[in-house]
């Protein structure tokens, strides 16, 4: 957009480099939502700070601070909690077939169902395994 010209914040709020001040194309390959949503069996790259992850799958920073997204971050209201059980599914890596019926509710209405199985990754990450 033309008002992006003049304006960084969303490059200064990236922690991997991923918005280029010399182009409007994002370097995919260093965005952590890249990383969040690939499989299970792709590690997170050691030049990514762990500090760096706020949200299970995708990221958020750079649009949280994004003057032109201001009055849409509050469109989204999908909060869901889960257990302490559910979580402790989700970091074993339980199919789909062995969470509760709540449980693939709560993930459908998030729209995550496809995503389950990099969630023993992403909440590694989150505490620390």
């Amino acid at each position: 957009m033309d008002r992006c010209k003049d304006c960084q914040i969303c490059q200064t709020k990236c922690p991997t480099g991923a918005i280029m001040s010399d182009r409007f194309l994002l370097r995919a390959e260093r965005c952590l939502v890249f990383h969040n949503e690939r499989s299970l069996d792709h590690l997170f790259p050691d030049w990514i700070d762990p500090a760096s992850h706020n949200c299970l799958i995708g990221y958020m920073l750079c649009q949280r601070f994004c003057p032109e997204n201001k009055e849409f971050l509050e469109w989204y209201d999908g909060h869901e909690t889960f257990s302490h059980e559910e979580t402790s599914l989700f970091l074993e890596g339980a199919s789909a077939d062995r969470l509760p019926a709540v449980t693939q509710a709560k993930l459908k209405r998030l729209g995550m169902p496809d995503l389950l199985g990099v969630l023993p990754r992403n909440l590694g990450i989150f505490f620390g395994k």
